[in-house]
């Protein structure tokens, strides 16, 4: 099972296996359980801390997938916007969240990378795109960069910018056995879409736009956290 991949209308997609049923019980376990631990090499520590540390008031996030990282949004966060092309996945992330008192959530079902509808310039604190990336249409991180340039673009002066995505080359890569069986079986299926995805291009495309931009591998994970100057 892929990571994220509804949130683009490319085609390279399978939204009809992200069913309320299998994002609530195979997608922690699959992904989150092993996934993240074997193949791609990303500490769900890390993510659950970004997810405590950096949202703002207001807070994006990109593709939420079922909505598990969510549940670690600080108190502060009053109002939450969701971006996916899934309702299951815009629906199970917004009841991640329900229990949550003094809370807005306003879901946005789209592509992620058209423009992104109904949210304004520097209208957000804070954007998170976690394991999204990698399953967009593109030769390179260069070919996604609309969405790098949607996150900018509506995030505040001072925002917080951070995410994940899976890499498959450049300094500090480690794909390894399962990684790179995983990789192959899902790009064969038109779920992911990350052959020519390296951490060299992802550090000039966070930092054309975030020049402070702190890039880090994990491995086979870029992950990055960036505000917007």
């Amino acid at each position: 099972m892929p990571e994220h991949p509804s949130p683009t209308t490319s085609g390279h997609t399978a939204p009809g296996i992200y069913t309320r049923l299998v994002m609530r019980t195979l997608y922690p376990l699959w992904v989150h359980g092993l996934c993240h631990r074997l193949a791609w090499g990303v500490s769900n520590r890390w993510l659950r801390r970004a997810y405590r540390l950096w949202p703002g008031h207001t807070h994006l996030s990109v593709g939420p997938g079922n909505g598990t990282f969510l549940r670690h949004l600080p108190a502060g966060v009053r109002e939450l916007h969701l971006l996916d092309f899934s309702p299951h996945c815009l629906h199970l992330a917004a009841r991640a969240v329900h229990h949550r008192r003094g809370i807005a959530v306003r879901p946005h079902l789209q592509d992620v990378l058209d423009t992104w509808k109904g949210l304004d310039e520097g209208s957000v604190d804070s954007v998170d795109c976690v394991m999204v990336a990698h399953c967009l249409p593109g030769a390179s991180l260069a070919e996604k960069r609309a969405l790098f340039c949607e996150a900018y673009r509506v995030l505040r002066p001072g925002g917080r910018f951070f995410g994940a995505t899976v890499l498959t080359g450049g300094p500090g890569v480690g794909v390894n056995a399962f990684a790179r069986w995983l990789i192959g079986a899902y790009t064969r299926r038109g779920w992911f879409s990350n052959q020519g995805d390296t951490s060299t291009g992802l550090v000039e495309t966070v930092r054309g736009l975030f020049p402070d931009a702190d890039v880090q591998v994990q491995g086979c994970t870029g992950v990055w956290t960036a505000v917007k100057r």
